[in-house]
Order: structure tokens, then sequence, then C-alpha cells
């Protein structure tokens, strides 16, 4: 006896273990559901999330050191979802807006997929001057609009952005949580209570959930957080259906957060206004309860103490003989149905047995307990009507046969009947209900078969009946099913072929985008910036941001576009050539319009040339104050020197008139002078011209010597002519002529002499080459 209790210790210790490791488990995602009309619907295949702390804020904002903590437990919990998490902290003005970009290109082009957006930091609501509000999600490097406003637009992300971001998702569900306080401009405020799981999970949406209301603060211990992880763990399943919705979440923080904020905090919820991706709802889907766990409940629950069990473990040891037995009860169930009983025989008395034990056979006492451990075996792996011949009902039924009535039996005929009726309501709630027919007519023939006594055993049959019906039912739109699923494959095909072609056309677009940015780098270095025509960086970007409007690397080329404008501007701006400063800055205001881009640069560009012309108007008016004063001064001086000439004036004509009078006076006397002065002056005159004269004659009858000594004959002879000439005039004496004219004669003697020897030789010469022309002819 004591040996069969130590198998069945041994057995319920084994079981212990088996069954804690799964107590603890967490079950898988379910990524199929079934709505109220029993159609199957498909939720998502895969689910990621974006985590975003700003904590370490330096540019005037609050520091919110507990974000860090808040987006490690958001970032467990989403997990524990079947989440993929990506966590990004304290993101700058630069970084922020590419995370939300690259996130959205790694994952958000898959239709089944659903994505949550979690931003934690502060927020920041602007109201336009015509009346608008703008919110803003703050990076860390914003600074606090109060102090730098232009900085802090230019730096802060506008939550317009995430609105162009989430139209162009393509995955069905995206769900944006902002742990801020801003105003919530871009969605419909949803107050009403949500509806059930339905078809409308299949419709694609954009909801958006923020902790606060403009002008609230946001306080470092997340109340938001705190109640978005516990909703999340099920407090925020409203209608207790296993699902939490972004509408049934957006009810919860808001009643929560409010209660627990102390009325600071009001958080807002709802769609975008987009009437295309307003239809559905996100969905969170929480893990089954454990009246819905499967087959491994029966198993549990043979764990549990209980009087049959006590009646089991006391059937076991009642006829032994050991004191050990009757312990090892008491430790068990001390306050036991026969812990009186156990306490005496633990002691080592006897007692008087009101009926004899039946004899049992050996052989047959020990068939019997081997049935009983295979079915012990069977029960604990759940094999209870299957596989034939090697079951628990089958082994039983053996021991039956043994020992008819035997208790033991008869009870785990019991547990394996409740397990089967028990596992074909588990098979109902899951919808099968083929598979709950059958463990429903297994365990009532089991039940009528060995006589046992179930609880709402009728119950059960009508329960076979009702779901015989509901299988038929089921069988008709399972056929129904059937042809919607057919068209939707037909559908399917189409689509996967239109989006082929849409791949396709994406694959051309990054090309010729790629190729576009290329070409507009190539003519910002060369500063071809918006001329000449179709050949400049302007034009190329324009045909860019056609190819690819949400891309960011064309407000960057734009910027890079604007910033030279500007630098040219400045060039200018320093030369004080102001018009062409103006220019430049009115191009670059021109593409800062067209693209929608910041206007920080263009600001203060625009002061500083308001600035210079400040400067330059105010020099401008000082040297035309200076002008004044000089002319003023010029003018002052013009007058003392027009008295000054008038009174020069007066005495010049006094002067003037005492001197005529001198004057007459001193031509009277110059008259006379020059009378006199002629007559001597004609003297001298005649004089000189003689002297001149005879000067000339002496030089020319010198000059005739000189050319008759060069035996330059014509020379001689025209001096000697104009020496004739002067000697007629002057009657000078003809002596040197006479000469003269006696040496030129011998000259021309002589030269004739010369001339007629010369002419006789050239004859001879003549003579002698004909004489030697004719002997060398005779040869």
């Amino acid at each position: 006896m004591f040996k069969s209790f130590c198998s069945i210790l041994s057995i319920f210790i084994f079981l212990l273990t088996l069954c804690f490791p799964a107590l603890s488990s967490q079950r898988s995602i379910r990524t199929k559901v079934k709505d109220p009309e029993g159609v199957e619907q498909i939720l998502y295949q895969k689910s990621y999330a974006l985590l975003i702390g700003a904590s370490a804020y330096y540019e005037g904002w609050p520091k919110l050191p507990g974000v860090r903590g808040d987006i490690k437990a958001l970032e467990k919990t989403l997990q524990d979802h079947g989440f993929t998490v990506r966590t990004i902290l304290d993101p700058d003005s630069a970084e922020l807006e590419t995370v939300y970009r690259k996130f959205v290109q790694d994952y958000g082009l898959e239709e089944q997929n659903r994505l949550l957006f979690y931003f934690a930091g502060h927020g920041h609501t602007i109201k336009q001057k015509y009346g608008a509000e703008t919110a803003y999600l703050v990076p860390v490097d914003a600074p606090d609009p109060e102090v730098n406003k232009k900085s802090f637009l230019f730096k802060a992300l506008p939550i317009s952005r995430i609105e162009g971001l989430a139209t162009r998702i393509d995955a069905k569900h995206a769900l944006f949580l902002f742990d801020s306080c801003f105003s919530g401009a871009i969605f419909s405020l949803t107050r009403a209570i949500p509806a059930s799981i339905s078809h409308k999970t299949s419709r694609p949406v954009r909801q958006f959930i923020t902790s606060g209301g403009a002008d609230e603060q946001v306080p470092d211990e997340s109340i938001f957080l705190k109640q978005l992880i516990l909703a999340l763990k099920g407090e925020g399943d409203s209608n207790d259906d296993g699902y939490i919705t972004a509408s049934e979440l957006g009810v919860f923080l808001t009643e929560s957060v409010i209660n627990y904020s102390r009325n600071t905090q009001h958080p807002q919820y709802g769609k975008i206004r987009n009437p295309n991706l307003d239809k559905g709802d996100f969905v969170f889907i929480l893990p089954k309860k454990k009246d819905k766990k499967k087959k491994t409940i029966p198993a549990m629950e043979a764990l549990v103490p209980s009087p049959s069990y006590e009646l089991m473990f006391w059937d076991t040891i009642k006829d032994s003989t050991n004191p050990d037995d009757f312990k090892a009860y008491l430790a068990q169930y001390p306050d036991g149905l026969f812990a009186t009983l156990a306490k005496i025989r633990s002691q080592g008395a006897s007692i008087e047995k009101k009926t004899p034990p039946l004899p049992v056979k050996p052989d047959t006492a020990a068939e019997m307990q081997v049935l009983l451990d295979q079915a012990a075996e069977h029960i604990k792996f759940s094999r209870l009507t299957s596989p034939p011949g090697n079951n628990a009902v089958d082994s039983l039924r053996r021991a039956w046969k043994l020992k008819p009535g035997n208790f033991i039996v008869q009870q785990k005929l019991t547990l394996v009947v409740q397990s089967l009726l028990k596992s074909g309501k588990e098979e109902v709630n899951n919808n099968h209900f083929k598979e709950a027919i059958e463990q429903y007519r297994q365990g009532i023939a089991l039940s009528d078969e060995f006589s046992l006594a179930i609880q709402n055993k009728e119950l059960f049959r009508r329960a076979i009946v009702s779901l015989l019906k509901k299988q038929h039912e089921n069988e008709r739109l399972e056929m129904i099913a059937q042809e919607a699923r057919d068209k939707e494959a037909e559908q399917k095909a189409t689509k996967k072929a239109r989006q082929d072609s849409e791949k396709l056309a994406k694959r051309i677009r990054e090309q010729e985008f790629s190729r576009l940015i290329a070409l507009a780098d190539k003519h910002i270095k060369a500063y071809r910036l918006s001329t000449p025509a179709d050949m400049n960086a302007l034009d190329t970007l324009r045909e860019a941001s056609q190819v690819d409007p949400a891309s960011p690397l064309v407000g960057q080329k734009l910027e890079l576009i604007i910033g030279a404008y500007l630098k040219l501007g400045k060039k200018h701006l320093n030369n004080n050539n102001f018009s062409k400063a103006e220019q430049h800055y009115a191009k670059a205001r021109s593409i800062a319009s067209e693209f929608n881009l910041p206007q920080a640069q263009l600001t203060l560009f625009a002061q500083q040339l308001t600035d210079a012309r400040r400067n330059a108007s105010k020099n401008a008016e000082q040297v035309r104050l200076a002008q004044k004063q000089r002319e003023e001064a010029r003018q002052k001086e013009l007058l003392k020197q027009k008295q000054l000439k008038r009174e020069q004036e007066a005495d010049r004509i006094a002067n003037e008139a005492e001197y005529k009078k001198q004057q007459a006076a001193r031509l009277t006397r110059d008259a006379e002078k020059k009378k006199q002065h002629a007559k001597l002056e004609a003297a001298r005159k005649r004089l000189a011209k003689i002297k001149a004269a005879r000067i000339r004659y002496q030089k020319l009858i010198a000059s005739g010597f000189k050319a008759h000594d060069a035996s330059q004959l014509d020379a001689a002879r025209r001096y000697l002519s104009q020496a004739k000439v002067m000697n007629r005039q002057h009657n000078f004496s003809n002596d040197d002529l006479n000469r003269l004219d006696t040496a030129i004669r011998s000259l021309e003697k002589s030269q004739a002499a010369e001339e007629q020897v010369a002419q006789r030789a050239a004859e001879v010469k003549k003579s002698v080459q004909k004489k030697k022309r004719r002997i060398i002819g005779t040869f």
C-alpha cells in the first residue's frame, strides 16, 4: 500500500512540475479573431512601435529625467503585446523628423502591419495672428519661444508634419500617442463609447491621443504613462471582450488621467480629419482568461486538493498497517474527513472494520494497479479517448471489467467526462462546433455507459442539438465566406499586380530622384542657382519635388540655394549695394515661399538689410548736414570775398585813373623817344644787314672753294652764282669772286680732259672684247 501511495505522490509531483511553468508562460498574440457574426478576421501580420523620449533639454525648457524610466516600462509592456520596439532618446531638431520618416519607410509600407508612435517630452501650441493654432513637438535643442521665437519655429517639429506622414503610411492601423500637452488641431475629437470588435477593424485608421490640452504642463512623473500601461494590461477593456481598441483606450485615459491629475490634465483623443482614414479602430489583443485555457486545464485541476482526491488518497491507505501512511495523510489533509481516524491509526492502533474487504486475487490486483497507472498517465497527457487502444477510457474500461463499481475507476471516469465536457465548452468558446459536439457526445456516452453522476447532463444534450444547428449554419456561412475569399483572392491578385506596377514605378521614381539630386549638387557647386533656364539647380529641384514630394533632401538642397543667395546678398550688402542685395533676398524669399521652407535665415537677413539701410540713411543724413554746414561757410566766405572785391575794385578804378594820367604823360615821352630810337634802330639794322650780307658773301666764296677742292663742280658753280647776285646787290669787292671763277674754269677743263681719257679707254676696251669674241668664235 505504501508503494502505491508513493507512486501516486510521485505522479502528483511530476504533474506539478509540468503545469506550473505553463502557468507562468505567456500566450502568443492572436492575429485572427471572429466578429459577432462568426466571420474570421485577420487583424495584423506584424506590429512595430517607435518610442521617442526627450528628457535632457538644454535650451531653456525644464528637464524631464523621469522620461527614460517611462520609456523602458512602456517598451516592456508593448513587447508583451507582440510589438517590435525601436527606442530613440533625446533627439535634436535634425534627428526628430528623420526618425519618424525612417520608421515609416522601414515598416509603414506593408498593409497588414500595425504601427504605434509614442512621444514623451514637451509640446507647445502657438496661436497665429489670423486665429489658427499650430502645435509643435519640442526637441531637446529647441529654445523657449518666449525668448527666441524665430529659432524655436526653425527647430520645433509641427504636428502637421506628423499628419503628412500619417497619410502616406500604407499600414492598415497607426496610433500616435503624445505624452505632451498641445491643441489637438489635426484630429476630430471623439467622446462616444467604442463599439465591440467587428469588421470595421479591417478598415484603415490613423488615431491620436495626447496627454493634455494646450497651455497645460507635463509633469515629470507621467500619470498618462502609468495609466496607459495599466490600460494595456487589461483595465482598458471596458466591455470585457478581450480586446482594447484605441477608442476604448482614449475613453479610459481621459477619465483616469483627469481623475488622478486632479483635473490639471485633460487628454484628447480622436481620428485624423480624413474620410478615408477614420473608419477603422486600432486594436490591442489581451491574453485569454484562465477559464478559457485549453486542454492543460483538466490536468491542472487534478492537482488541486479536493474531496474526490482526498477519498482516493484514503481509499489507497485505509487498509494499510503502516502508521507512516496515515501520517502522510494528516500532513496533506490536517482537517480532512478522516483526520480523527488517521490520527488513531498513525499511533499504531487497529480499527474494527464494518465490512470485510472483498477477496481480490493477487494477479487481478496487480493488473488493476497497472491499468490505473496507465489511466493516470493518459490523463496526465490528455489522451482521454484517443488514440484508439491507448487512451484513458480504454484503460479504465478494462479496470472496470476487473472490478466493477470500483470507486477509484469511477472517480477517474468522472474526471475524464468532466474534462471532455469542459473541452467541449472551450471549443464552443472558440467557435469550433464540430469538435465541441464530438466532445459532448463522448462525455455523455461515457456517463451513460458507467452511470456516472454528472450535473447538467440534459443541458449538454440540448447543447448538442443547438450546436448541430449552429454547425449547419456555419457550414452555410463558410460556403459564403469561401466565395468571398475567392473573390478576395482575385482582388488580391489584381492588387498585387497593381502593387508590382507601383513598386516598379517607385524604383524608377527613386532612380530619377537620385539623378536629379546629383545634378542639383553639380549646379549648386557651379553656382548655377536659377540660371540659365532649364540648366540650373532650382529647376532641377522642382522636378525632384514632383518626383518625390515627401523627401527631405529637396528641402535641404533648396536651403543650400537660399543660403547661397543670401551669401551673395551679404557680399553686396557689405559694399552698400542695396539694390543687388534686395534682388538676391527677393529670390531667396520666393524660393522659400514656393516650397514652404523655414524663414529663419530670411528673417535674419531681412533684419540685416533693414539695419544696413538704416545705417546708410543715418550716414547719408550726417553727410548732408556736413555739406550744408560747408555750403553755409562757403557762402559767408563768398560774401566776404565779394565785399573785398568791391573795395579792391574801387581802389583799382582810382588807381587806374591816376595811372591813365601818368600813362598819357609817359606815352608822350615815349613817343618822342621812339622816334629817336627808330632812327637809330634803322641805322643799326642797315649796318647789321650789310654786315650779315658780307658774312654770307664770304661764306659763299668759302663754300665755293671747298666745293672746288672736292671736285664738286656743280656746287661750286651754284655758290659762285649766289655770290655774284649778292655782289651786285651790295657792291662788294670783286677779287675773291674772280679767283673763284678762275678756279672753277680750271676745274672744268681738267674734268673734261679726264672724261675724254675715260671715253677713249672705254672704246679701247670694247674693241679688245670684240676681238676676243671673234677669236673664240673662230676656234
